[in-house]
């Protein structure tokens, strides 16, 4: 069973945390252009793969599952890296890598499912755009992509929290409020 702990200080509080026992969670799906995806969600990082993968780029985007606030974890904000492909042409003519990176924004909505919860992941992203005669960068174009994922793994059981404890533990962090004097870790309370 793993567990880390947190500490957060804001406002003079000690926000004393530790991650909600979650498990590795697979993932499969498609994209919005048909493409067979696989995902895996650790915690709060949310790591796809393209099934079809032809340019061997490390995952097609990884990155941190934001729940927004009083959402109960059902939705929120997705950030992080994307990998593209480039195009046969610029790698063979042009001599450019076979992939590259970029940041994305994005959203997700959770459908719970009864164990095969869906996962709805909308990402923003530039698109850049060659002139493959001059092997040159001509522009950039905003790109976007839906994915559609379904859990392919059992979920974890976790005891029936209500009010704003229900959203942290679903936003993947169990909390306690701790005063700066009655944090476990001050000096002035070791023992």
């Amino acid at each position: 069973m793993r567990q880390r702990l947190f500490s957060f200080y804001a406002s003079g509080l000690i926000l004393m945390a530790s991650p909600a026992t979650l498990f590795a969670q697979v993932y499969t799906g498609m994209s919005s252009n048909q493409d067979p995806m696989k995902a895996v969600r650790d915690e709060l990082v949310l790591t796809i793969e393209s099934a079809g993968d032809t340019c061997g780029r490390p995952w097609y985007i990884s990155g941190k599952l934001v729940p927004a606030p009083g959402s109960g974890g059902l939705n929120g904000t997705y950030n992080g890296t994307m990998y593209r492909c480039t195009t046969t042409e610029l790698v063979g003519k042009c001599s450019e890598p076979k992939f590259y990176s970029l940041s994305f924004t994005g959203t997700f909505t959770k459908i719970p499912a009864g164990g095969k919860d869906t996962i709805r992941i909308e990402v923003k992203y530039p698109a850049h755009i060659w002139n493959k005669t001059e092997c040159k960068h001509e522009k950039t174009k905003a790109g976007s992509d839906v994915l559609i994922l379904q859990v392919q793994s059992p979920t974890t059981s976790e005891p029936s929290v209500t009010g704003p404890l229900n959203d942290i533990i679903h936003g993947g962090i169990r909390g306690v409020l701790y005063g700066p004097s009655d944090h476990p870790l001050n000096p002035a309370n070791a023992r």
